[in-house]
């Protein structure tokens, strides 16, 4: 829609409900109106694959990286669009407000502002609940698209996007339960 042709995507589990539904559209649209997509475990090398499309074609990629650790290493490759006004869109899921600073697993507390001094444009999304809009984050990737391809300054910018839980089979050890299967002999 915004014109986004290439979606890297770094797995993780907090990002599985952006990767899942944009799996889910491929499904159901054969692909036609959406960007491609591909699957990079790295995320350094996931924002490097997006600022390498940037570059080649002059039109934004997006990165999708999971929570914690995984954000802090796509900031080379924001320094690198950012410097070489390069147009880039960083999608970071993370964790809901309260699962910040206690100690959590995968939870930074500057993930939010990481990127602030290399990005046109940041925001950060509420978790989504059935009181929020579909049109208040869609509105806000259409700002974030505009200042990524701004001709007169293109450059990254960044969505960070909350969610309560993560998509962890359930039940599993990140719900607090061990699978139980046959006895190991």
């Amino acid at each position: 829609r915004l014109g986004v042709e290439l979606v890297v995507v770094a797995p993780g589990s907090r990002s599985t409900p952006v990767a899942a539904a944009l799996a889910r559209a491929h499904l159901r649209d054969g692909g036609a109106l959406l960007p491609r997509t591909m699957v990079h475990h790295d995320e350094r090398g996931a924002c490097f694959a997006a600022v390498g499309f940037a570059r080649s074609t002059g039109r934004p990629a997006a990165v999708l990286t999971t929570s914690g650790t995984a954000v802090p290493n796509c900031l080379p490759g924001a320094v690198e669009a950012s410097q070489a006004k390069l147009p880039l869109l960083l999608l970071t899921a993370d964790r809901a407000p309260e699962a910040r600073t206690n100690g959590a697993n995968q939870a930074i507390p500057s993930q939010s502002v990481i990127f602030a001094p290399y990005s046109r444009y940041s925001v950060e999304l509420p978790c989504p609940t059935a009181d929020l809009p579909l049109s208040y984050p869609l509105a806000e990737l259409g700002r974030a698209f505009q200042a990524a391809s701004d001709p007169a300054n293109p450059g990254p910018a960044h969505l960070n996007l909350m969610f309560r839980e993560n998509l962890a089979p359930d039940p599993g050890p990140a719900r607090g339960e061990w699978r139980r299967g046959p006895a190991a002999s």
